[in-house]
């Protein structure tokens, strides 16, 4: 007879664990002989399926503002409340947050403005009990630096920035 509590439990755990944690687990539970390894290329596709979904959990992040839990760079959980995703002048795509709580590499832990690089968050969920945030006084959603494709916070959910180059100092020489 199949336990279906326990199925439950491991199929909640399997989608608890990164794809690193997944793949690692599919190998040791199989014989070399039934496992197929995951080819570098759909290895790569499943990496970029999952950036996708990071920033599509950060675009709505910005739409509801509500509060992020972010992993960056494989170390401790970030409190973030994302303010702009953005791509930058060499076209990074990153996250603009005010991190309220976690972990720090430059030892400001909180209440501070932070950029994150998409490619290095390793993680990405809605804080649980969804928490919601105001708009930080200090954000400025035509900040330079938030390059010429960029998606803010505002009091009626995201905008979208699309700035083009000013091209009437080239035509009029």
């Amino acid at each position: 007879m199949v336990d279906k509590k326990s199925i439950k439990e491991e199929e909640s755990n399997w989608y608890s664990k990164t794809l690193d944690e997944q793949i690692q687990d599919a190998f040791c539970n199989s014989n070399e002989s039934d496992f197929v390894t995951i080819s570098k290329i759909e290895y790569a596709r499943l990496q970029r399926l999952t950036k996708n979904g990071i920033i599509e959990m950060i675009k709505n992040a910005i739409d509801y503002q509500w509060q992020l839990e972010i992993n960056y760079n494989d170390t401790e959980i970030r409190i973030v409340n994302p303010h702009c995703y953005f791509y930058n002048n060499k076209n990074e795509n990153l996250l603009s947050g005010f991190q309220v709580k976690g972990f720090s590499e430059s030892g400001n832990i909180s209440n501070a403005w932070k950029n994150f690089k998409i490619d290095l968050i390793t993680d990405c969920k809605i804080s649980m009990p969804v928490i919601e945030f105001e708009i930080e006084k200090t954000f400025n959603p035509n900040y330079k630096g938030y390059g010429l494709r960029n998606w803010h916070v505002s009091k009626d959910g995201i905008k979208a920035n699309y700035n083009m180059f000013d091209l009437s100092q080239y035509l009029n020489e």
